[in-house]
């Protein structure tokens, strides 16, 4: 559904004010809207981002005209991802099939029968299902009017069972490609657990259900830990369904059932409070995260239309709000600030005092006008930012650290490995405070292929480690006193190339340790 062609282009006429009024959503009394427990799963993912659901709840109740609008389309999932979780799905189906009684539903059964939805037939086979039977359902699309919300969703896996006793269970299970359960798959089972309650309710039946996440862990996790903890969960995984995985199941699924319920289907969920501010009015900010949102494209533009402070480079989600409270609401009015060397601004002051800016106010007004100089501004652009306040660099100079050797640093980790897959380094000597460029240096070292074992990361560790010493050493200049000693200062973008970085070297420690004589 997600590579469907957008509607015809929107006349002219219709923009502004008209174009606006598309991401506005009011629903009329009595018709429920619609989503999916997938909608709430990337909501979460994204870090609740709100307009993200607005923006997934104008689509799935009044379509993509606000795409078309801003002439953008949807971000498709990546392949990688899509590929490895159908994979995951396929195994596990299979060998589930093995051993167990199972019946697959399918898009193209639904529409040869004409029907929308496979409500009836779990009813069916679950009223027609023996006492001490199994069956186990794959991907059901299941449909349900829960507190004015039309919920629509395609659950992985629900094995019914009936006792001896006669009472039926319900196990539904989602299958996830991940290295660890998260929040976010357990609230999408948590959605599902509500719509099958309701389906079985209306035809007069109960069934006691739990939930659970089968998910592939990993590769060679057995290996990487010895917690008891996995080991439990990978036994009940081979177990249940005779699957090489790892089920968690969900102990307390009340706690998930209010979750639900303060996230879509009280009275005061989020999802109302939601559709009750006007869009413009929903915090965002663009970062990292964005790049697996959906709406993408759509936010990016609609930001350089609007000239939105997200657009300037390292400003934080802190200092945008903080700027916001100040009435300084686009990059243009953060350019025009006066600078404190140019005359005295009142409105320089009351900014400067906020926390979230403080010091860092000179570098985001420079950062504003060099972008709104990029869009054809008059402003005088500084090429190096303003010496407001103390870098977190150390000082290189010839006094102090005149042989300073920095080491630039770059991790990339493949999350579906939960290993790291490739190592940068820039390492820069000075002598005598200056950094000439024979006193650079390049090291790169990348994974001939997944890092699916920990000895491939291990020695991917090793390789990089030792060739950055080396280069080190043949670029750092001698000290004052012509002695082979320099200080090493290490630089990552973020914090979380140095979280990982520390995390991969953590699972090697003593192999790393017995790398070199440092």
């Amino acid at each position: 559904e997600m590579h469907n062609e957008l509607p015809p282009a929107m006349p002219a006429g219709n923009q502004g004010v008209e174009r606006d009024a598309l991401l506005e959503l009011h629903p009329a009394d009595g018709v429920p809207l619609k989503l999916s427990p997938t909608d709430i799963a990337q909501y979460i993912r994204l870090q609740q981002c709100r307009r993200f659901l607005r923006l997934r709840l104008v689509e799935r109740n009044n379509g993509r005209r606000f795409l078309r609008a801003w002439d953008a389309q949807p971000q498709s999932i990546p392949p990688i991802l899509t590929l490895s979780g159908r994979e995951f799905e396929e195994n596990a189906e299979l060998a589930i099939d093995a051993s167990v009684r199972t019946f697959t539903c399918s898009a193209e059964e639904r529409l040869s029968q004409g029907i929308e939805s496979d409500n009836d037939f779990l009813i069916e086979l679950a009223a027609a299902l023996p006492k001490g039977e199994r069956l186990v359902v794959f991907q059901p699309l299941l449909k349900a009017e829960v507190d004015g919300w039309a919920l629509t969703g395609v659950a992985d896996v629900i094995d019914f069972r009936r006792d001896g006793a006669g009472t039926l269970s319900a196990l539904i299970v989602d299958f996830k490609s991940t290295t660890a359960a998260r929040m976010e798959h357990r609230l999408q089972i948590a959605f599902y657990r509500e719509m099958l309650d309701e389906v079985l309710g209306r035809a007069g039946m109960e069934a006691a259900t739990t939930l659970g996440v089968l998910y592939r862990g990993a590769p060679s996790a057995a290996a990487d830990t010895d917690d008891p903890l996995l080991d439990e969960q990978r036994a009940d995984a081979l177990a249940t369904f005779g699957v090489e995985g790892y089920l968690e199941r969900i102990e307390d699924a009340n706690a998930l059932r209010r979750h639900v319920r303060s996230l879509v289907l009280a009275e005061a969920s989020e999802a109302r409070r939601n559709l009750a501010e006007p869009f413009e009015a929903l915090p965002f900010h663009l970062n990292y995260i964005c790049d697996g949102c959906l709406y993408n494209q759509f936010c990016l533009r609609q930001s350089a239309e609007t000239d939105d402070l997200s657009l300037i480079p390292f400003l934080t989600m802190e200092q945008k709000r903080a700027l916001q409270m100040a009435g300084v609401r686009r990059c243009a009015e953060l350019a025009a600030v006066s600078l404190p060397k140019e005359t005295w601004s009142e409105q320089y002051m009351q900014l400067a005092m906020a926390p979230a800016l403080g010091a860092e106010l000179d570098d985001l007004i420079a950062r504003a006008r060099t972008y709104r100089e990029s869009k054809g501004d008059d402003w005088p652009v500084e090429r190096w930012l303003p010496d407001g306040r103390q870098s977190s660099l150390p000082r290189c100079d010839p006094e102090f650290h005149p042989n300073l050797v920095k080491i630039f640093i770059d991790v990339e980790h493949d999350y579906l490995e939960d290993r790291v897959y490739l190592l940068g380094a820039l390492i820069v000597a000075a002598e005598h405070g200056e950094t000439p460029a024979e006193r650079r240096r390049t090291v790169i070292e990348l994974a001939d292929g997944p890092p699916e074992t920990p000895q491939q990361e291990s020695e991917l560790l090793r390789r990089w480690i030792e060739r950055v010493i080396r280069a080190v050493i043949d670029v750092a200049a001698p000290d004052a006193d012509g002695n082979l000693a320099a200080p090493i200062h290490l630089i990552f973008y973020d914090d979380y190339d140095r979280r990982v970085l520390l995390t991969a070297l953590g699972r090697h420690l003593g192999n790393v340790f017995g790398a070199t004589a440092l």
